[in-house]
């Protein structure tokens, strides 16, 4: 009796495990069976994409990572499509989320915390130069490639120099409540480096000293952005480990 488990394919990509999963994608392991490269593919429905009117924040961050080739950024190779999938194909960061180090390891030595830090402010300005800024910054949207350096992955929430007002400010609230500074909590219009700096001080800070540098006793409830509920899932580790 053959045994052998037959192996999916997407184009020249054979499919593997599935590394992370959310409500409207997963990602999963992959590999180029002409080159053996080991790759990531982005996943998602385009029944939920419809649905839930994601289109335009599909293909802004599609060509968002078209435009951006740095050593700090996930890179993309490709995008495919069938009747009922768009393939996303990515770098695979074979060391994982930062998340995961800091939660696994604890507060991280100050040189280490540094050097992540360094390689996060030179990804962050070279976006903001490209005209691109990520607004959803935090560890879990940080890798690591097999000898420890920093990529900054996903963009979905991304904004073009385009959508900046006239008063050259961004005037929409998102990200994760966790990660952003107070008075843009309080949706107060800030500019468009302000998102990514703040964001990347605050990581900075976590990696250190594995608290948050913001704590108000209502930030323990859910927050609400734009209609939607959002729930930092990590907040509990970091109050754990304070």
């Amino acid at each position: 009796m053959n045994t052998t488990k037959i192996k999916r394919r997407v184009g020249k990509y054979e499919l593997g495990r599935t590394i992370r999963e959310g409500t409207f994608a997963k990602v999963k392991f992959a590999r180029n069976i002409e080159t053996g490269e080991p790759i990531a593919i982005k996943i998602l429905d385009k029944e939920k994409v419809l649905k839930h009117k994601l289109v335009e924040q599909i293909k802004r961050e599609v060509a968002t990572m078209k435009l951006i080739k740095h050593p700090n950024v996930v890179r993309i190779y490709e995008v495919m499509g069938s009747k009922s999938k768009i393939f996303i194909i990515l770098v695979f960061a074979t060391g994982g989320e930062l998340f995961d180090k800091i939660v696994n390891h604890g507060r991280m030595r100050e040189d280490e915390a540094r050097r992540y830090f360094q390689q996060l402010i030179n990804a962050v300005d070279y976006c903001h130069s490209r005209g691109v800024y990520h607004r959803d910054l935090k560890p879990e949207n940080l890798l690591l490639d097999a000898y420890g350096n920093l990529k900054v992955s996903d963009f979905g929430l991304s904004a073009l120099s385009q959508q900046v007002k006239d008063d050259g400010l961004l005037h929409i609230t998102c990200g994760t409540p966790n990660y952003v500074a107070p008075e843009m909590r309080n949706c107060l219009v800030f500019t468009k480096s302000q998102a990514g700096e703040l964001a990347a001080e605050e990581i900075s800070f976590r990696k250190l000293s594995f608290r948050r540098s913001f704590v108000q006793l209502k930030e323990l409830l859910p927050k609400f952005f734009n209609g939607v509920v959002v729930a930092d899932p990590v907040d509990f580790l970091w109050r754990k480990n304070s």
